[in-house]
């Protein structure tokens, strides 16, 4: 039972003096690997799970999308990330006739997890959410490549390299960034 002075949380995982959390690093990140991905149909989305070379985890939750701007841009970032793994005719073949977002994300999740191991390393860009808070994905390709490419196609563009450093709070006050929206 945990409480006041317990040395377990309440779902009886020890409570450690110190922290394990590595804070993951923006820019582009070399020997990332794609660890896992979840489909949570009780929540209706499927999550990604990258560790970059030192450990740091970055989750990338895909949500089911209401407009089609919303699919086409999730269609795009997974074909994106499913295609490092397999051709884009075995991912067509493999996805094709998906009856829901979550049929689709069970098929890439099938068909990644076939191809995927810890020996497959990548190359990525990650950059900060919109508020500063999160380490996420650049919403348009080119964000992820083989460790093996050698001239790299990766692409930080003008409006990624804003979210590659937090503001300091000076230019917080100051109304520094004048991004209000992430689409």
């Amino acid at each position: 039972m945990s409480g006041y002075g317990s040395n377990v949380t309440s779902d009886g995982k020890p409570i450690g003096a110190d922290s394990d959390f590595i804070p993951p690093s923006v820019g582009i990140q070399e020997n990332v690997i794609l660890k896992s991905i979840e489909v949570d149909r009780e929540k209706g989305r499927c999550v990604f799970e990258f560790v970059q070379a030192d450990g740091a985890v970055v989750r990338h939750t895909e949500f089911d999308g209401e407009e089609d701007w919303q699919i086409d841009t999730t269609n795009r970032r997974v074909k994106h990330i499913a295609t490092r793994f397999v051709t884009e005719e075995e991912y067509h073949a493999a996805v094709e006739g998906s009856k829901g977002f979550l049929d689709f994300s069970s098929r890439v999740k099938n068909l990644i997890d076939a191809k995927n191991s810890e020996d497959i390393k990548f190359r990525m860009i990650f950059r900060y959410d919109k508020n500063y808070k999160y380490v996420v994905l650049p919403q348009y390709p080119n964000f992820i490549e083989l460790m093996s490419v050698e001239e790299s196609k990766l692409v930080i563009t003008n409006y990624d390299q804003g979210f590659l450093k937090k503001p300091s709070p000076d230019e917080e006050a100051k109304g520094a960034s004048d991004v209000d929206s992430e689409y």
